[in-house]
């Protein structure tokens, strides 16, 4: 994403600089919320990514979530399952961890499913014992009652314009807003090359991620919001101090980057996945790929059905959303 050459950078951001959609006052943020007490009453979080429950996005993620007194519930993949959107799984292994952590053999969006479900229910698991004849049932309590936020991430990797269709973490935001739960999905790239050490990358989205849900629901109170409102959120590769600020976004229809199948270098009778360059697409500036081109954390508002035109949402949550970023730091 950002191996584009500089030069449409700039013509990107000249354009945003003629964009009458998006309000300036988004380009520099005017209140700190490092500096803003946390008051928010500790909420209750189903945790998932696209990743793997091991991997340091979530974990750094979750660690920052219990530091703001969060109680926070993890059922996340064993292991990398990106690409396959809202897929389900029919039946479903899991694994209980310590630290209210459960991994769940399955796509992103059944670890959600599954986790809304076991957290409403005792589950009872049988298990072979020790004699022929008999067996032993081990119960594990999850009856500990529904989220109050759904949160997907930190995924290493962004998908922006029709790339969307196939984020994993997008497919199980989606799962999690379809029955009514507010949700936050959160990408970065962090194997990008200005991005030198990996957890100190995480740790800065993790931050942003916990600060923006304080202010999220302190502006909107969880009672007030509409069932199934979401934020997915990118944020760009780069250090805090390089990141121009905090932008509404739009989702655009292009983006210069696609993927193909080519044949294997090491394995002539595979195709492998590749990335397609489309360096003549037009792309909005207010987009989330032209934003975060630019060096803006793009924040998309989306719903259940994924993203409605701006003009279909309702106006009085556009700007309620455009005063919150003013005090969102990045």
């Amino acid at each position: 994403m950002r191996g584009r050459k500089r030069p449409r950078v700039q013509r990107v951001a000249q354009r945003r600089t003629r964009s009458s959609l998006m309000s300036v006052t988004f380009l520099l943020c005017l209140l700190l919320l490092s500096s803003t007490s946390r008051t928010t009453s500790a909420l209750r979080i189903l945790l998932t990514n696209d990743d793997g429950l091991d991997k340091p996005g979530l974990q750094t993620l979750r660690r920052r979530l219990i530091q703001d007194g969060h109680d926070v519930f993890v059922y996340a993949t064993a292991a990398d399952r990106s690409g396959i959107s809202a897929s389900v799984q029919l039946s479903v292994p899991f694994v209980p961890l310590e630290d209210q952590q459960t991994i769940v053999v399955g796509p992103p969006a059944t670890c959600v499913i599954a986790g809304l479900s076991l957290m409403n229910t005792t589950t009872t698991t049988t298990t072979a014992s020790s004699t022929a004849d008999s067996t032993t049932t081990i119960a594990t309590n999850f009856a500990v009652g529904p989220p109050d936020v759904v949160i997907v991430g930190i995924s290493d990797g962004f998908a922006t314009g029709a790339q969307t269709l196939h984020s994993s973490s997008v497919g199980a935001a989606l799962t999690a807003m379809g029955r009514g739960f507010p949700t936050i999905v959160v990408a970065g790239l962090s194997t990008n090359p200005t991005i030198v050490v990996q957890e100190v990358y995480y740790a800065y989205v993790a931050d942003f991620t916990a600060r923006l849900l304080t202010q999220w629901v302190a502006t909107i109170p969880l009672e007030d919001m509409a069932p199934g409102a979401g934020l997915k959120v990118t944020y760009p590769p780069l250090q805090p101090e390089d990141v121009i600020g905090v932008q509404l976004a739009k989702n655009g229809d292009d983006a210069p980057l696609s993927f193909g199948y080519t044949p294997s270098t090491a394995d002539p009778t595979l195709w492998q996945v590749s990335p397609v360059m489309n360096e003549d697409e037009q792309v909005d500036p207010d987009s989330e790929t032209a934003l975060v081109d630019a060096g803006y954390v793009s924040i998309l508002p989306i719903t259940s059905s994924f993203v409605l035109p701006e003009r279909q949402f309702n106006v009085r949550y556009i700007l309620t959303l455009r005063r919150m970023l003013r005090g969102v730091d990045p």
